[in-house]
């Protein structure tokens, strides 16, 4: 039998849906009250923290008490649309702990003590990943589809990259088995699509992932031959990764943060390339990322380069860029411990991890672990199409 990653072990324990939002007692600031003690509210144009404390039954002093308390960490007078709001409070107006997210995965939070005091944290959010099987009947294209099931468009990228008639758009039925992560039931991204199948009128196309017994994996047709090689190159030749895509402590400002993308060691000067064809739409100074040079691509798909010491020659927006083309050198600009290319993808806006979509094209399965790959498909394609439950008698 092949050695799957432990996600498939847990088959029928791991193909679930999104849990609801409320975690384990205990987790982050106490959340773990029945439903109907825990107020919630995303913040829209024109909220005022005081409002929404207000609303929620609290005194102006309990207020007043809790922006002392968050201070180190947050300035509540400056809330952001979209930021959620979480707390809990008693019978008679008393605070019993508060939680401010500006996304998903920072938190701060503030709890009442045993001596009735308010103190705050700030840190992570716990993320929980599970295998979910999703089927789209698609009409239009995958992206399209893919929404309208409730997942987010970001996935049809990932699809797409592994199975590029995919991008076709028109009737077809995908079916795929992919890694969900997910705070309190709201998604954060994906992780490994680990099959694809996408079916139209009589013909079939699938796609699986598999690693080798040497530790090289890719994704392959169902015969074994090595699929397409997906449309992202590295955008430094020769360069490895340092950082990795994902929550980690920042070198500089030494607390966990989440890090938008991955990060290439290079020297300074060294060129940096288009990753794919594109349309130059930022190139200029963002901040913490210094220079920086941001492309659109089809499909909802920008890159994003920086840290850059200079641009190249007439990088401006409105320019079209072919893929490999320089468009710039690594540098140590804006908030950077040394010179390396911090890159990053998003898909319609919102980030995903880049690793997903550079990844090296499959190597030829050796002879010696055909069966070992076929007796691995026969378990993905069980969970593409997982036996339907026993009927009562």
């Amino acid at each position: 039998m092949a050695v799957l990653p432990f996600q498939l072990a847990l088959v029928a324990a791991a193909l679930v849906g999104p849990a609801p939002w409320l975690p384990e007692a205990g987790t982050d600031c106490g959340v773990g009250h029945a439903p109907g003690n825990v107020i919630s509210h995303r913040v829209v144009e024109g909220d005022r923290l005081a409002a929404v404390m207000r609303d929620a039954g609290l005194p102006a002093e309990e207020t007043a008490r809790l922006a002392r308390a968050m201070r180190p960490y947050l300035k509540l007078s400056n809330l952001s649309i979209g930021d959620r709001i979480d707390l809990a409070r008693t019978e008679d107006g008393r605070l019993l702990w508060f939680r401010h997210r500006h996304d998903l995965m920072d938190a701060v939070c503030a709890r009442r003590t045993l001596r009735d005091q308010l103190v705050a944290t700030r840190g992570p959010l716990e993320a929980k990943t599970a295998l979910a099987r999703v089927q789209v009947q698609q009409d239009g294209t995958l992206s399209e589809a893919l929404v309208a099931a409730g997942e987010d468009p970001r996935l049809a990228v990932m699809v797409q990259e592994i199975m590029p008639s995919t991008a076709e758009a028109g009737k077809a039925q995908v079916t795929l088995v992919v890694e969900r992560r997910a705070v309190e039931g709201e998604l954060l991204d994906y992780g490994r699509v680990f099959a694809v199948e996408r079916k139209v009128d009589d013909a079939v196309e699938r796609a699986f992932h598999y690693v080798g017994r040497g530790g090289g994996s890719g994704y392959y047709d169902e015969t074994g031959a090595p699929m397409r090689s997906t449309r992202l190159r590295s955008p430094v030749s020769g360069a490895h990764m340092t950082s990795g895509y994902g929550v980690r402590k920042h070198p500089i400002k030494r607390r966990r943060r989440m890090h938008k993308g991955i990060d290439f060691g290079a020297d300074r000067g060294t060129p940096v390339l288009a990753a794919a064809d594109g349309v130059v739409t930022t190139a200029a100074w963002k901040g913490q990322l210094g220079r920086m040079v941001a492309l659109a691509h089809e499909g909802g798909l920008t890159t994003h380069y920086g840290h850059l010491s200079a641009f190249a020659l007439n990088m401006r927006p409105g320019r079209k860029v072919r893929q490999g083309q320089t468009i710039g050198y690594v540098g140590s600009t804006g908030l950077s411990s040394g010179a390396h290319l911090h890159f990053e993808t998003l898909v319609k806006g919102r980030h995903m991890d880049p690793a997903q979509l550079l990844a090296a094209p499959a190597p030829a399965l050796p002879e010696a672990e055909e069966a070992a790959y076929q007796e691995h498909v026969r378990e993905l394609l069980a969970l593409l199409y997982p036996a339907p439950p026993p009927q009562d008698a």
